[in-house]
């Protein structure tokens, strides 16, 4: 299964301009909350393995292009992460504008641009997988 718990995650630019999607995160059950319901429920033995993400995913959710802030700038990609999708779209359209600006005039690439050197990031996704004791 796949989980995500922001507690685990490295703080990147996607808090500084969206940071409301990301305090709405803090409303998930932590993980090893997760983990212990399911090793209750279950019986079984219970790990979380995280999920570095690599730069060039293709299937975008909400932090997939970490690396690639000008893709948050097209709606349809967007329109299928649904932390955007279902927040207000009048905060969200001026957090883009000020993206788009800081995009354009360079100064996202001077307070951020040293993210582009990473391969892959830790930003809180976790397999969590179950399995008999042996």
């Amino acid at each position: 299964m796949l989980s995500f718990d922001i507690r685990f995650a490295k703080k990147i630019w996607l808090y500084d301009y969206f940071p409301f999607l990301w305090e709405d995160a803090l409303r998930f059950l932590p993980l090893n909350e997760q983990i212990s319901l399911i090793h209750t429920n279950t019986k079984r033995r219970v790990e979380a393995i995280p999920l570095l993400l690599p730069y060039d995913l293709s299937d975008l959710f909400a932090a997939a292009a970490w690396r690639r802030p000008e893709l948050y700038l097209q709606p349809e990609v967007r329109a299928g992460i649904s932390s955007f999708a279902l927040a207000n779209q009048d905060l969200i359209n001026k957090r883009l504008q000020l993206l788009a600006a800081d995009l354009s005039s360079g100064d996202w690439v001077k307070q951020y641009g040293d993210i582009r050197n990473l391969t892959e990031i830790d930003l809180g996704y976790r397999f969590i997988r179950a399995t008999l004791d042996n």
